[in-house]
């Protein structure tokens, strides 16, 4: 989504070709954001609280399970860090994926039940759930975060800004 557009009737919409308009929980508020073209000033980004403010799609949508190999990526400009772990972008639980910062501030990304080969024998086997970044993220300070997974080759990474920062 692309929050430098107006958000009505807390809806974000899509600004891709799939149509998938995101419903925004609590009261969340337009902020100062970055811009890489024109519009080059305004509000181009959205503080959520942390707690109890979000953007959810309604509907179950298979575009968001994970195939054989998928990026997940967010920009994120945490104000402090949290107190106990807060998920950035998520879906479902059982066979879900989420990209979360924890309480550190290091970046985490889980992908529960899902399936890899063995590298001592290439069976399929369940991958590690979590993998947490080796960089603590500091407050205040814009980050591109992006989380890889790739089924084939059994391999989860998490780049911080363009740098790969953790893979397993």
């Amino acid at each position: 989504w692309r929050f430098d557009d107006e958000f009505t009737d807390q809806v974000a919409g899509d600004s891709g070709a799939g149509s998938l308009h995101a419903a925004l929980a609590g009261a969340p508020t337009k902020a100062p954001g970055l811009a890489f073209g024109p519009p080059a000033a305004g509000e181009l980004a959205v503080r959520f609280n942390g707690w109890n403010e979000y953007a959810t799609i309604s509907a179950p949508d298979s575009r968001f399970n994970l195939p054989v190999a998928m990026s997940i990526e967010a920009w994120v400009y945490p104000d402090f860090l949290p107190g106990e772990k807060a998920g950035l972008v998520s879906k479902g639980t059982v066979y879900g994926w989420e990209l979360a910062m924890d309480a550190n501030g290091k970046v985490t990304f889980r992908t529960d039940g899902l399936t890899g080969p063995n590298p001592t024998n290439g069976a399929l086997r369940v991958q590690a759930p979590e993998l947490a970044s080796r960089t603590r993220l500091d407050a205040c300070t814009w980050y591109h975060i992006a989380a890889t997974w790739d089924q084939l080759a059994g391999r989860k990474a998490v780049y911080l800004t363009g740098v790969l920062d953790a893979e397993g």
